[in-house]
């Protein structure tokens, strides 16, 4: 992959890290960004996604 474009998040991550150095704010602010799906998604939909588990477990 030589391609910046193409890069997956963790390749992408990779990147920011140097060999010495690190750029701790680019890195952070960057996983924020890629957390922030996800969280969103869970959080709309928690409700359905515990109930399912209590269930499964009750009968």
């Amino acid at each position: 992959m030589n391609d910046p474009k193409k890069y997956t998040l963790q390749v992408a991550n990779r990147s920011l890290v140097g060999t010495e150095n690190i750029h701790w704010t680019i890195l952070i602010a960057a996983l924020v960004i890629y957390i922030l799906p996800l969280l969103l998604v869970f959080l709309a939909f928690q409700r359905w996604t515990l109930d399912s588990n209590l269930d499964s477990g009750l009968k």
